[in-house]
């Protein structure tokens, strides 16, 4: 402020809540869905599937893949989390009966 310098003792921090998996790493497919999504990821993931207002309408633990045979058509928001949900990948998600 005024001329006046001083030095903290040194602070540690852990878990800043950035994961290690790029979001390239994640694959969801097929997108459109008719029913089964599926997911691709070198580590274990928890997945949350969102109406685009942001209500959760569905998640699962360690997921490779969701049933979203029982919603509407219409586009949905997909998040991935790692296992320290840590957000990896948010993407939108477009349901159809095809």
């Amino acid at each position: 402020g005024f001329g006046c310098t001083q030095t903290s003792d040194a602070s540690y921090v852990f878990g800043v809540g950035v994961s290690t998996v790029n979001k390239s790493d994640i694959k969801i497919f097929p997108n459109p869905v008719t029913s089964i999504v599926h997911i691709e990821s070198p580590v274990k993931v928890n997945v949350s599937i969102s109406a685009l207002d942001g209500k959760k309408i569905m998640e699962s633990s360690d997921a490779t893949q969701l049933d979203l045979s029982g919603l509407a058509n219409g586009v949905y928001m997909i998040t991935v989390y790692d296992e320290n949900n840590n957000v990896i990948k948010i993407d939108k998600l477009v349901k159809t009966s095809l």
